[in-house]
């Protein structure tokens, strides 16, 4: 699948041409649509990935990860894998971990174990005694468009997808009757979702999602003219 470099305004001009006739939404709608498009895709497949190398300060357990990840999932040291757990697994496993230090008292010779404990923060251990690079991958922060001049980089067929659930949030202030019109792009969004997470598949939202479809919002339509174009074949059903 080819990717793409799309600005806001191409964006929002293709999420125009999603429906038939004036739109009923304001710039400022759709931006703040197209954006929460990009953040529930990101949520849901960690689409944007990437890999830093921090350094730690010798015998401290603790390692700053920059803001740029929104989440760690993978850690080596100096090239060699390390596990992932919790910190309450770590304590577990050894109850003085915070002093533990590699090659001293018994304790491995280096970090063997990671554990998140903040966004921005992740433990090793054991802590080494000499500077070294831990090479962290994980899911990028999500671009945020606040410019029309501001572009993402995606998958040709993924910014049809993300089009579709944007109409769909822009449906919200039109009434519950008009949200039932879009509902094929939300399907068609969490079918795409699913397609590169099959996760999601394990949780309980989408067991609930199934089963009972989306809550609709009990908001009094409001007068619209047009209608959503070019409806997934099939209702976009998952």
């Amino acid at each position: 699948m080819p990717y793409t470099t799309t600005t806001r305004a191409q964006l929002r001009q293709l999420l125009q041409q999603r429906y038939e006739s004036s739109p009923f939404w304001t710039e400022i709608d759709a931006n703040l649509a197209l954006n929460q498009a990009l953040r529930t895709w990101n949520l849901l497949t960690s689409y944007w990935r990437r890999r830093i190398v921090v350094g730690n300060v010798p015998n401290d357990p603790l390692v700053p990860v920059p803001g740029t990840l929104a989440q760690q999932t993978a850690v080596t040291w100096q090239g060699k894998n390390m596990t992932g757990v919790s910190v309450a697994e770590i304590q577990m496993l050894t109850p003085d971990w915070w002093q533990a230090r590699a090659g001293a008292d018994g304790h491995p010779s280096r970090p063997l174990f990671w554990a998140p404990v903040g966004l921005n923060l992740l433990a090793i251990y054991p802590a080494s005694p000499v500077v070294g690079s831990l090479e962290v991958d994980g899911v990028r922060s999500t671009p945020v468009l606040t410019d029309d001049s501001d572009f993402v980089n995606i998958g040709s067929e993924e910014i049809d997808t993300l089009t579709g659930y944007a109409l769909h949030v822009c449906a919200l202030k039109a009434g519950a009757s008009f949200l039932d019109r879009t509902k094929p792009y939300l399907e068609q969004f969490v079918k795409a979702a699913v397609e590169r997470n099959a996760l999601i598949k394990m949780s309980r939202w989408y067991t609930s999602f199934q089963k009972e479809g989306y809550a609709w919002s009990l908001v009094p339509d409001a007068p619209t003219t047009g209608q959503p174009a070019d409806v997934p074949p099939g209702g976009g059903g998952l």
